[in-house]
C-alpha cells in the first residue's frame, strides 16, 4: 500500500523532481548571487554575513555598514570551487547607496554598484568548455522588516538589475566545427545582456547573531550572439549566518 502511494506521489511530482535534478547537475558560467539585503537602520550599523549557495555549490560572504545617517555601502564576494559538472568561478562586488529607517519597523535601501567575476562551464554532450570573465553594472532596491518580534525575526526582498558584459572563450562549447581550425586559438565572444534578480530572505535568532535563508532567481536576456547563449542558472537557494553590531543608538 505504502509503495503504491509513493509511486503515485513520484508520478505526480515528476516534473518538479526532474527540474531540481537538472538545476543540480547543470554547468553554468553565471550563477545568480543571492542579493545581499543588509537592512541598515542607522549610522555605524554593521552586518557581516557568510553562507553557502546550495544549488551553485558556492561559498559567499558580505560586509555592510551605515557610513552616515543616510548613506550605506556593501562589499560582497563568493567563490564556486566545485560547481556542478566541473564548473567553477569567483565573484565580487561593491555598492554604495541610500537607506531610510521607517519608525524602526521597516527599512528601504537603494544601491548602485559594480561586480566582476570569472567563470567556466563544461558540457558533457559533445564535450566542450567555455570560460572567461564578466562585469555587471547594477542597481539594487531592498525593502524589509526589522521590527523585533519572536526570535528577532527579520524578512524582506531585494531586487537587483543591471547590464552584464562578458568576454568568453569558446573551447568547443557551442560546437561549431567550422570555427575550430588546427593550431588556431579558440574564438572569443563578447556576450552582453541584462539581468533581473529578485531575492526573498528571512533571518531569525539572537539580537546580534542570526541564521538566514534566502531564495532567489535570475532572468537573463542576451542582446547579441543570441545563438550562443551565456550558460546561466535561474534559481538560487542559500543558508548562512548573520552577525550585526554597532550603530549610534547601541553606543548610547
Amino acid at each position: 500500500m505504502k509503495r503504491k502511494v509513493c509511486m503515485k506521489w513520484l508520478k505526480r511530482h515528476s516534473f518538479f523532481l526532474t527540474a531540481i535534478v537538472c538545476w543540480l547537475t547543470t554547468s553554468c558560467a553565471y550563477y545568480p548571487r543571492l542579493t545581499g539585503v543588509p537592512l541598515i537602520k542607522e549610522k555605524g550599523d554593521t552586518r557581516i554575513e557568510g553562507g553557502i549557495g546550495l544549488l551553485s555549490q558556492s561559498l559567499q560572504a558580505s560586509f555592510s555598514q551605515g557610513a552616515t545617517d543616510k548613506i550605506a555601502y556593501q562589499l560582497s564576494a563568493s567563490i564556486d570551487p566545485y560547481g556542478p559538472n566541473n564548473s567553477s568561478g569567483l565573484y565580487a562586488h561593491g555598492a554604495i547607496g541610500l537607506y531610510k529607517n521607517i519608525l524602526d519597523h521597516k527599512v528601504m535601501e537603494f544601491y548602485g554598484g559594480f561586480a566582476y567575476g570569472r567563470s567556466s562551464a563544461h558540457k558533457n554532450a559533445n564535450p566542450g568548455d567555455v570560460f572567461g570573465n564578466y562585469q555587471v553594472y547594477f542597481l539594487q532596491f531592498n525593502y524589509g522588516s526589522i521590527k523585533k518580534k519572536k526570535a528577532n525575526f527579520e524578512y524582506g526582498v531585494g531586487i537587483k538589475s543591471g547590464l552584464l558584459n562578458s568576454k568568453m572563450t569558446d573551447a568547443i562549447y557551442f560546437f561549431e566545427p567550422d570555427y575550430y581550425l588546427p593550431n588556431e586559438p579558440y574564438p572569443v565572444y563578447r556576450l552582453n545582456g541584462i539581468l533581473f534578480e529578485p531575492t526573498v530572505f528571512l533571518r531569525l535568532g539572537g539580537e546580534k547573531l542570526k541564521f538566514w535563508t534566502a531564495l532567489g532567481a535570475s532572468l537573463y536576456y542576451q542582446f547579441n550572439h543570441t545563438d550562443k547563449q551565456l550558460p546561466a542558472s535561474a534559481p538560487g537557494f542559500g543558508l548562512g549566518v548573520s552577525y550585526s553590531f554597532g550603530g549610534i543608538s547601541k553606543k548610547q
